[in-house]
């Protein structure tokens, strides 16, 4: 994994009482530092051994910083020198302020430093739009690098104007709400157990894949990154032994007829059903939300309570290892998409033959 995206609140201030000459300038002086949360930034991690690890460069605990890895940001790129993790940490978002979330500082060789949430207290919203943020308590621990394990998966879900299929009809996906029935593909009319809505900044990670009629050029759907769409063609077979699997949306990237368009805001939708279906979005087959614990971690407080209510089951399973909750398809991964050619290798599945754009097989778009 040479780059990753990430992302974090870059201080170009030196760090409280920076020393080239001390190897612990990140401990107890920082509690209580108020960060500036104007200075949102997106990031790569680059890992150029991919271990997994960047570690920092500090030669007090034994670590070194490998060759070609840093962190890059629009402006500069960094080498990492200290990590520190402050827990009960406090931070404002959309007026709600939580008050027990643990912040990753990364020093970097020049004393400017880098906070970031860890994943498991993200609460719902984009990091963007954080107001206020002040780091906790140093934990006493120093960490030896940043750890790739540790960074989020974006959102997976519907742009709010998809059309999904329902009992009643094809309905905007943002104006369904808990207990509506949608058709699926392997069982029939099922129950929604959950909607939730996310209004982000459409760029980066967060910038939708937008998929295109070849013959007219107009948008017919529009889906997160992350969001994996059913395909077929002779490489799935090939790489799972079945004649379905489920694709993220950003692997089938052709730069022609599917493309990556970042825009302002975005406005996406997650639907959970009792289990991980397959659901007819603007006429394409497509994933509900699967839950797993990092999805779970994008939710407020009070959302997760809700959830936890309403469906306790499924939020059990989302946390349990083994066994987790059946997939509808097997899912394909960005590697094997890679050695198979991507958007040359699959072909989405549409609901009808007479409903698909100009240049597909019957069994839905060829993805040249």
């Amino acid at each position: 994994m040479p780059d990753v995206a990430s992302w974090g609140w870059y201080v170009t201030t030196p760090w409280p009482g920076y020393s080239i000459f001390d190897y612990n300038n990140l401990d107890a002086i920082g509690n209580g530092l108020v960060i500036d949360t104007s200075q949102y930034v997106d990031v790569i991690l680059r890992d150029a051994n991919g271990d997994g690890i960047i570690y920092d460069d500090d030669s007090f605990d034994g670590s070194r910083t490998d060759s070609g890895e840093a962190i890059i940001g629009p402006t500069m790129t960094l080498i990492p020198e200290e990590v520190a993790l402050y827990t009960n940490s406090t931070l404002t978002i959309y007026g709600v302020t939580y008050t027990d979330i643990s912040l990753q500082v990364t020093l970097f060789d020049d004393g400017s430093y880098s906070v970031r949430i860890m994943d498991s207290d993200i609460p719902a919203g984009h990091y963007s739009d954080v107001t206020y943020l002040q780091l906790g308590t140093w934990d006493g621990v120093e960490y030896s690098g940043v750890a790739l394990s540790a960074v989020d998966d974006p959102f997976v879900c519907f742009d709010a104007s998809t059309q999904i299929r329902t009992r009643q009809g094809d309905i905007r996906v943002d104006r369904l709400v808990s207990g509506d029935e949608v058709m699926t593909l392997d069982h029939g009319y099922q129950k929604l157990v959950w909607v939730g809505h996310s209004r982000l900044r459409g760029t980066d990670a967060n910038a939708p894949v937008v998929f295109h009629d070849p013959d007219t050029g107009d948008e017919y759907l529009s889906v997160s990154q992350q969001h994996r769409m059913l395909v077929v063609g002779p490489k799935v077979h090939e790489m799972c032994g079945q004649h379905q699997a489920l694709i993220a949306a950003k692997h089938l990237v052709n730069n022609d007829t599917i493309r990556i368009k970042p825009r302002s805001r975005v406005h996406f939708v997650h639907i959970l059903c009792e289990a991980h279906e397959l659901v007819l979005a603007n006429g394409v087959w497509s994933e509900t939300l699967y839950l797993g614990p990092r999805s779970l971690s994008v939710l407020s407080d009070s959302a997760r309570s809700d959830f936890l209510r309403k469906c306790p089951e499924i939020f059990a399973r989302a946390f349990d290892e083994a066994p987790r909750t059946p997939t509808a398809r097997p899912f394909l991964t960005g590697r094997k998409a890679k050695e198979a050619g991507a958007g040359q290798a699959f072909e989405l599945i549409y609901e009808s033959p007479g409903k698909v754009p100009r240049g597909v097989t019957p069994h839905g778009l060829i993805l040249l």
